[in-house]
């Protein structure tokens, strides 16, 4: 382990940031005085924890900061950081890992120091306990100055034998001891209190177990008013909840009639919409079967104008019939006559006939032979032939006539045989007059026949006459019987025809009618079913009006079940809210409300638990004043007591393992204290010779305790006798202390050694021995000596020269003196 590297910055004179390396075992810094060389000195004294600002050479902490110059501005912090290497592994505990450690410490201007281990914020007692036995430190052995060199020599005994024991490394196990003894005198003190304490503890015990007896007839009595306070709560409580449970049952009681009004609302509107739907679908079947009705009374109408307009023409054939049939009637009993006068006369001619062919017998050939008779018959012949002519066209029209009423003979045929008819009897009617003729021509040719015949031809003629007259009426007959019969077959093919027609026209009229009464079935059926609808629709509006009624009622209903609902609501939550009110006031007495009610008897009432809380009240009157909190404190104090107690035993038990730790620590202590001061003498006992050339030197206690008695050096340079160091000069001082502190290396070797011209009282001879010293001692301890011997200087391997270039700023220039003397002597 030893010193690598320093970095300076605004510390004293070095203001600029400064980095000072030590490559070697031997480095020398040397430089004017006043340069600023020592203030590398105290640069590593303050960084390894020196707090006195004296031992800095300042008179405050804030005057290691730079103060300024003639051409510097101050500045307002200053640090140092120290490197050290430590491959060995000799800074133990928690950095014996690091292959580097970085110690740093900076100020401001208020004094305000901060430590930092490796870049970590610490505390100053962390420094020093990184480097405790290692022979570093603020004050230790490692760092020589001028005035420590006759301090050392010249110090107390109790000094130099803290120098022995950072020498032996038992001063963290001093430092163990001081903090132990510290904590015993502590743990005395505590000890000491904790007497008084239990003793005060005591006395407040007694007087509060005094108390606490009152205080807990007090605590009984109020428990067993609380208790009470609680039964009579539990007690209303218990009512409350039966109301409680009474309400909640009417509760629920009016909640499932509400529903079931809800229920039944709920439907009536259901079944209103479902109503009101069917409503509309009657409606439109209404209006649907409405238009059948109107449909269907416009067919009826139509119809029956239509049966009307039948009947009518069926009416007017009716008539038409009707006076056809009294014509044919008539004509029939015309007929009738004529044909019995036509029979009646056929009768009498067929019965004249004879008579007239037996009176013309006699006489017929005289007659005939005579011009008038030939001519008359010839007329009556031609009279006979011309009616039968007629007789024979009228036959030929009425066939005619019949079969034109068959074939529906069209208007031009019909008049054609109305002419025919026309001249038929035109003809008939010249020929009135014929037969009269003839026979004023019969009688006059009559009348010129003989009077023999006159009878007879009277008789004849008379028969004649009558026969004419019958053939003539006859004539007429037929031609009456057959214009009647010919009439009676026209009006019987009219009528007929007629008839055939009214048959042909019932037809259409019964199917009409059956169309008619299918339509006013239909308009029947129709009208039921509008009825039906129409009723439908009545009673579907009844019953909504019903339902709107029933959801009106209903609804009136739900309202004041739901007004009743909520006023059994209100009292139910003014139940629970004094219910709760209760439990909270028996929760805040720490009572449980079933606990409570399992303690109330079957018999309890109101007024017996009213009666017990107030003979209760009374005895706690009775009681008078009483410190409540005495139980407690009593309780307290006892606890306290027992902890007093316990950090009694356990402080007893501490100091007794402090005390056995301070044996063991003594032990220790004086074995290894005894030992090192043994080889240190041993050490000394070479050293000083070969700084002196001759002579001895000791160390001697100064006292039978090796705990703590002093320690003494005597020292006999050549030639003088056993001396106390005292009286040796300044030079001897100097080898003296340098043989001390060299003994203390070859024993416990710090990491480096810091000399602040220490060389400076000695001769040219001394120093070359001292130097020599040095130089063997540089194999295992790191030397930086300030000098300003110029043997010193050529013994180093490598030179640092400070200077003051600028007045009141350091600056630091290095010459590696083995580079420098490999460049001057090559090879």
């Amino acid at each position: 382990m030893k010193l690598k590297q320093i970095k300076l910055s605004g510390f004293k004179s070095f203001v600029d940031p400064t980095s000072i390396s030590f490559p070697s075992n031997l480095s020398a810094v040397v430089g004017p005085n006043g340069c600023g060389k020592s203030n590398v000195i105290d640069a590593v004294k303050w960084v390894m924890g020196e707090s006195s600002a004296r031992n800095l050479r300042s008179e405050s902490m804030a005057d290691v900061v730079f103060k300024g110059s003639a051409s510097r501005k101050p500045v307002s912090r200053a640090s140092v950081e120290l490197f050290f290497e430590n491959h060995d592994g000799r800074i133990g505990g928690e950095y014996s890992e690091y292959s580097e450690i970085s110690v740093r410490r900076t100020v401001e201007l208020d004094g305000q120091s901060n430590y930092y281990l490796n870049s970590t914020s610490c505390r100053r007692r962390d420094i020093t306990d990184v480097f405790l036995g290692t022979g570093l430190g603020s004050r230790s052995y490692a760092i020589i100055e001028q005035d420590m060199i006759s301090r050392l020599v010249s110090s107390k005994p109790e000094e130099m034998r803290s120098y022995i024991e950072e020498v032996a490394g038992i001063s963290r196990y001093l430092e163990r001891r001081k903090e132990t003894e510290s904590r015993i005198k502590r743990t005395r003190e505590n000890l000491a209190r904790l007497d008084d304490l239990r003793d005060e503890v005591d006395r407040i015990l007694l007087k509060l177990k005094q108390q606490a007896k009152a205080a807990e007839k007090y605590t009984e009595f109020r428990h067993q008013e609380k208790i009470t306070k609680g039964l009579v709560g539990a007690f209303k409580w218990k009512n409350i909840k039966g109301k409680l449970l009474l309400h909640e049952e009417y509760i629920r009681d009016h909640q499932i009639k509400m529903e079931e009004v809800n229920t039944v609302k709920v439907s009536s509107d259901t079944e209103i919409l479902k109503l009101r739907s069917q409503n509309i679908e009657l409606q439109t079947q209404m209006d649907k079967i409405q238009q059948k009705f109107y449909e269907a009374g416009a067919e009826i109408l139509r119809k029956e104008q239509e049966l009307n307009a039948q009947k009518e023409q069926n009416k007017q054939i009716n008539l038409e019939i009707d006076q056809i049939t009294e014509s044919l009637k008539a004509k029939s009993d015309e007929s009738k006559i004529l044909s019995i006068e036509k029979d009646n006369l056929l009768v009498s001619m067929e019965a004249m006939t004879p008579e007239i062919e037996k009176l013309g017998s006699d006489d017929t050939e005289n007659h005939l032979r005579s011009e008038g008779p030939k001519e008359l018959l010839l007329e009556w012949d031609e009279l006979l032939s011309k009616l039968n002519d007629l007789i024979s066209k009228s036959l030929i029209i009425n066939a005619t006539f019949e079969k034109g009423l068959i074939e529906e003979l069209k208007a031009p045929d019909i008049n054609s045989l109305k002419k025919e008819v026309n001249s038929v009897s035109e003809e008939l009617s010249s020929l009135k007059s014929v037969p009269m003729h003839l026979i004023e021509k019969t009688n006059s040719l009559l009348r010129k026949s003989s009077e023999d015949n006159k009878a007879q031809k009277e008789n004849i003629l008379y028969k004649t006459k009558e026969f004419a007259n019958m053939q003539a009426k006859l004539a007429t007959t037929n031609t009456n019987l057959h214009f009647l019969n010919t009439d009676i077959k026209n009006l019987s093919s009219k009528l007929d025809s007629l008839e055939s027609t009214m048959q042909k026209l019932s037809a259409p009229v019964e199917s009409i009618k059956q169309q008619l009464n299918l339509k006013l079935e239909e308009r029947l059926t129709v009208e039921k079913s509008l009825s039906k609808v129409r009723k439908d629709i009545d009673m579907n509006h009844d019953f909504i009006r019903s339902k709107e009624r029933t959801k009106t009622e209903r609804e009136q209903e739900a309202d004041n079940y739901r007004q009743k609902l909520e006023d059994l609501r209100l009292e139910l939550q003014a139940y629970k809210i004094e219910q709760e009110t209760i439990k909270k006031n028996i929760n805040e007495q720490e009572l449980d409300v079933g606990d409570l009610l399992t303690m109330l008897k079957e018999d309890s009432s109101e007024e017996s638990l009213n009666s017990d809380l107030e003979r209760i009240e009374r005895s706690i009157a009775r009681l008078g004043a009483i410190n409540l909190a005495a139980v407690e404190e009593s309780s307290q104090e006892e606890q306290r007591k027992e902890r007093l107690d316990q950090q009694y035993a356990e402080l007893i038990q501490a100091l007794e393992m402090l005390e056995e730790a301070i044996k063991k620590i003594d032990k220790e202590t004086k074995t290894t204290f005894k030992d090192t001061f043994d080889l240190l003498n041993q050490h000394l006992s070479k050293i000083f010779p070969k700084l002196f050339g001759g002579g001895h030197a000791q160390l001697t206690m100064l006292g039978d305790d090796l705990l703590s008695s002093g320690v003494g050096i005597i020292a006999s340079p050549p030639g003088k006798r056993n001396s106390s160091v005292s009286q040796l000069s300044g030079g001897e001082k100097a080898l003296t202390a340098i043989a001390l502190v060299f003994s203390f290396f070859e024993l416990n070797p710090s990491p480096f050694c810091m000399l602040d011209e220490v060389d400076a009282p000695l001769d040219d001879l001394n120093t070359m021995r001292f130097i020599s010293l040095v130089e063997d001692m540089a194999k295992k301890v790191q030397f930086i000596y300030i000098t300003h011997n110029k043997i010193s200087m050529e013994k180093s391997d490598h030179l640092m020269g400070v200077t003051m270039q600028e007045p009141g700023v350091s600056k630091l220039v290095s010459v590696d003196i083995e580079e420098a003397d490999k460049i001057i002597r090559p090879g």
